[in-house]
């Protein structure tokens, strides 16, 4: 069976939002096209990655919840991958995915957790944040596993529907998407 790549998956809200073409405009242009797709595909169905355009347009991987990047990916001029933990305020250049994986080891399960400050600034009036805003909360399962993460801001609708199966070498699941306002 043919897998389809996980960065096919990733959308960044412009009229041409396809992940290459993304890649190729505000991540350093076609040569590195080969590097966003490997790092894509590590990364596109891993809890709490997300994909943005930051700064001044540039195209960056983060880990982290309600729009914290709490580690942070990008691809380099000399297609290697610039790795960035802003807790600890420390960075690493890794040659390759599997460097990438590596590194991330160590940090991403803490990374996946809310910063104090987040926290904080979440919780100000009562949660009025949270409860003011619609967001989409993604469900996976896998092996007796649940993982649930914030997917994005939604149309203020209350909705309850099976998501297509997830397309991911590293978990078979079927996912349920719902949204609140």
């Amino acid at each position: 069976m043919d897998e389809i790549p996980a960065y096919l998956s990733v959308k960044v809200n412009f009229d041409n939002s396809d992940y290459d073409n993304v890649c190729d405009t505000f991540g350093g242009g076609f040569d590195r096209l080969p590097a966003w797709r490997e790092l894509g595909n590590l990364l596109a169905h891993r809890p709490g990655w997300h994909f943005d355009v930051v700064n001044r347009g540039e195209a960056l991987w983060c880990l982290g919840v309600l729009g914290e990047c709490r580690l942070a990916i990008h691809v380099t001029e000399d297609l290697r991958y610039h790795c960035y933990d802003h807790g600890a305020d420390s960075d690493t250049v890794a040659a390759d995915t599997t460097a990438v994986e590596t590194w991330l080891k160590d940090r991403e399960e803490a990374a996946r957790q809310p910063s104090p400050l987040i926290i904080e600034m979440a919780s100000a009036d009562s949660w009025k944040l949270l409860k003011s805003h619609p967001f989409r909360l993604r469900v996976s399962w896998s092996d007796g596993y649940y993982a649930a993460s914030v997917a994005a801001h939604t149309h203020p609708r209350r909705t309850w529907r099976p998501s297509p199966p997830c397309s991911s070498r590293r978990r078979s699941s079927r996912a349920w998407t719902t949204s609140w306002s």
